[in-house]
């Protein structure tokens, strides 16, 4: 099974995010590793002392992310939704397998 590391802190209160990002900050950043890769998640504001400082892999404007999960959350489902009502065999109306 694929083993991650998530962080979420402030680099300047928490020791750990520090020494993972190499990225002094007051603000909550998010740190990721996942398969060999790193990436954190920093402020629009912070984003190019972060990408200069950090030696993350990739270094994201949470405002990039939030702009994009809009777009995603906005596009037309290919599927019908799932209204939550029961069939009469107890698989859900509307569920995919």
């Amino acid at each position: 099974m694929a083993e991650g590391l998530l962080l979420v802190a402030e680099s300047m209160a928490n020791g750990d995010m520090y020494a993972a990002a190499r990225f002094l900050t007051g603000d909550p950043v998010l740190w990721l590793e996942a398969d060999g890769r790193t990436a954190l998640v920093v402020t629009g504001f912070d984003l190019e002392l972060a990408s200069r400082q950090s030696p993350a892999d990739e270094v994201w404007a949470v405002e990039e992310l939030t702009s994009a999960f809009a777009l995603y959350a906005s596009a037309k489902p290919v599927r019908p939704a799932f209204d939550g009502k029961k069939s009469r065999g107890g698989t859900p109306v509307g569920a995919h397998q």
